[in-house]
């Protein structure tokens, strides 16, 4: 069920609140379309929890292959945001986009750590396609209320991001 739907071009786009992640659903997705940088770099989120936007404390894992055969791998602790291209940069180009999808299950909850994970595809900045998983956690515990989709250094991100609850 299509619960909402950001778009434009920003610094950054937002999605998610306390009223849309709630026990109406066990598990949601944020699929990202269209998606590109103003500037080649690794397309980022952060997560909020506990009403705070968390800038610090991600652990995180990226893994997976360009056409052109090569190995693609991030993974890290203690850093200041999740990746979802894996710590590639995608191409900053109108002609290129970028799609993802994002998973996670049960954001009411306050004791333990919102483990995210999902898929992307991405044109990389040496021309290449690119496919990944990738996984994320933020160290803090608290209700999950909200992402924030970004470059992960500066520039604007255009996209359309839609939050889904999924069915029961």
């Amino acid at each position: 069920f299509l619960l909402q739907t950001v778009s434009g071009t920003s610094t950054s786009h937002t999605i998610g609140s306390a009223s849309n992640f709630n026990t109406t659903y066990d598990d949601y997705m944020i699929t990202g379309t269209a998606v590109n940088l103003s500037i080649a770099q690794a397309l980022a989120f952060l997560m909020t929890t506990g009403g705070v936007e968390r800038g610090v404390n991600y652990s995180l894992i990226s893994y997976g292959y360009g056409s052109d055969g090569t190995l693609n791998k991030t993974s890290n602790s203690d850093y200041s945001y999740a990746f979802i291209s894996g710590g590639n940069h995608l191409v900053a180009n109108d002609a290129a986009e970028c799609n993802f999808q994002l998973y996670f299950s049960n954001p009411t909850n306050t004791t333990f750590r919102h483990n995210v994970g999902g898929h992307v595809t991405y044109e990389s900045s040496a021309g290449y396609s690119n496919r990944h998983s990738f996984s994320a956690f933020n160290s803090n515990t608290g209700a999950l209320t909200a992402f924030k989709f970004k470059p992960a250094s500066s520039g604007n991100i255009t996209a359309i991001l839609k939050l889904y609850g999924l069915q029961k």
